[in-house]
């Protein structure tokens, strides 16, 4: 399978740039994690949701899988320097997880 986005920093800076975009819009208005809690994403690619949730929601745990180990790569090393709360973002198939039924919030 050929992923959708490209793999050069200016790309997975664009990805950042995009999530802080549609931050008021459309990713928070819908989501409440102010009592913490563990969240998967599913396509995380290179973190950039993840980190603007946890930002809003210091106390949820990220977790995240996604099909290309360069962005999961990347991912993990930026959600860690934020100092967000990394639970697991690996490489997985959003068709079979790797994950026990009920695991996350």
């Amino acid at each position: 399978m050929e992923y959708l986005h490209g793999y050069a920093s200016y790309e997975q800076q664009r990805l950042i740039d995009q999530a802080y975009f549609w931050k008021e819009k459309i990713i928070l208005p819908w989501t409440d994690y102010s009592k913490g809690g563990k969240l998967l994403d599913i396509g995380c690619g290179v973190g950039a949701v993840l980190n603007v949730i946890a930002e809003a929601f210091p106390e949820i745990e990220l977790n995240g899988i996604d099909i290309s180990e360069s962005q999961i790569n990347f991912a993990n090393t930026f959600l860690k320097d934020k100092n967000h709360k990394v639970g697991t973002v690996q490489v997985a198939d959003a068709f079979n997880l790797p994950f026990e039924d009920e695991s996350f919030d």
